[in-house]
Parts: structure tokens; C-alpha cells; sequence
């Protein structure tokens, strides 16, 4: 019997130098996929080195909008991204 597949949730690493399965990676950021948005939370890393990376990994899983929360000098800013 057929079957559909959802991804709802995974974790991203990139960098320059990472390796499919390994190290080095310069950043990584933990998703949440729901009606074509991407709710990125725990972060961690070179993120403005590595935003166009992620953001063409989501649009192959169907993403067209990440949402994420930006902390700076203890103020919390939501960014929205049109992917």
C-alpha cells in the first residue's frame, strides 16, 4: 500500500569544509516544519555565513518561510525570511 511522506522536523549542519556524515561543520540550527514555514530554534554558529545554505535546503523540503528568533544584548527580535 502507497504511502506519503512529511518532514516535520530535522537538524541542519553546513559549512564550508563539513562532510555528509561528520565534521567540520559551522553551523547548526534545529527545525520544525508546519504548513511551509520553518520555525528555526537552538542555533548555533557562523548563521550569516551559512543563511543562504539553509534556506535553499528548506526550499527542497517545500519550505517558503523560515521564522526565528534573534537575541542581541538581551532583546529578543523575531526575524521572518521569504525563502
Amino acid at each position: 500500500m502507497p504511502a506519503t511522506v512529511e518532514i516535520t522536523g530535522c537538524t541542519i549542519r553546513c559549512g564550508p569544509e563539513h562532510k555528509c556524515y561528520g565534521d567540520p561543520w559551522e553551523f547548526s540550527v534545529q527545525v520544525q516544519i508546519f504548513d511551509g514555514v520553518a520555525y528555526l530554534s537552538a542555533g548555533y554558529g557562523a548563521w550569516m555565513q551559512q543563511r543562504q545554505a539553509v534556506l535553499t535546503a528548506l526550499r527542497t523540503l517545500g519550505v517558503q518561510r523560515a521564522e526565528l528568533v534573534r537575541v542581541h544584548d538581551g532583546e529578543k527580535r523575531r526575524v521572518t525570511i521569504e525563502v
